[in-house]
């Protein structure tokens, strides 16, 4: 090792002989100067960073039972929503107030709606500045929305779920290891063990149906299920490519 440099100390160090007479009696760290260890210096530009995204994890344990409060209530199947619910919640909500009349349906719809409110703007990516009214719409349809089929609104309301989640577990992963003198490889195999997945997909025997339908049960109510096989054939033959388990039950 003499003559080739260390890391000590998040700082590039070699080691230097003490002799004594024609001995060398022990060793001595000296500092490089001038360098650092790559190691290091992703570490210095990464924290910060991470330490920002930590506003985000911090969000998500706001805004993620709120999103489920959502999905609960469309799991049910009792929700209407789509293009002729938006037209006529104001009508219904209108003559509710007139007529003393509480609505259930009414204020299910107002629910996903006040919800909708709360959520879209989460979407607005970091430092993009105000949003429109136009992009504002967008942000809702993308997340949940009135306007929106319950199944289309549930489904973005469970990928929002999944992608935050797993950004959020991605992120403390990392913050853990680069604060614990983990390096860039040690950060790469820990993200690589974190499943990606949003949704439930089958990757047994497709020929085993015994296999594919216990797989099929094991499942939580609510999942969101890829309908494919890895032969490009259905798990169930009457259902759409995103299948909801346990809807309307």
């Amino acid at each position: 090792m003499i003559g080739k440099p260390v890391v000590v100390a998040d700082s590039f160090q070699m080691l230097a002989p003490v002799a004594s007479g024609s001995q060398i009696i022990d060793f001595n760290f000296t500092p490089i100067t001038g360098q650092k260890p790559p190691n290091v210096e992703y570490r210095q530009k990464r924290l910060p960073i991470l330490a920002k995204n930590q506003d985000y994890v911090a969000k998500s344990y706001e805004t993620l039972p709120t999103v489920e409060q959502a999905m609960d209530l469309l799991l049910t199947g009792e929700v209407e929503t789509g293009g002729l619910a938006e037209l006529t919640l104001p009508i219904k909500n209108l003559f509710g107030q007139l007529f003393g009349v509480d609505n259930p349906e009414v204020q299910n719809l107002q629910m996903i709606q006040s919800i909708s409110n709360v959520l879209a703007p989460k979407m607005r990516p970091v430092g993009s500045g105000s949003t429109s009214d136009m992009e504002f719409k967008a942000y809702q349809r993308s997340i949940a929305d009135i306007g929106n089929v319950p199944k289309a609104n549930y489904i973005s309301l469970y990928t929002f779920k999944r992608r935050m989640e797993n950004s959020r577990e991605a992120n403390q992963r990392e913050l853990e290891i680069l604060t614990s003198g983990g390096t860039v490889k040690d950060v790469a195999e820990a993200i690589k063990k974190i499943d990606p997945g949003i949704y439930e997909k089958y990757t047994g025997d497709e020929t085993d149906q015994e296999q594919v339908i216990e797989w099929y049960n094991s499942l939580p109510k609510g999942a969101v299920v890829y309908n494919r096989l890895p032969n490009g054939g259905k798990i169930l033959d009457d259902e759409p490519i995103f299948h909801i388990v346990g809807w309307g039950e």
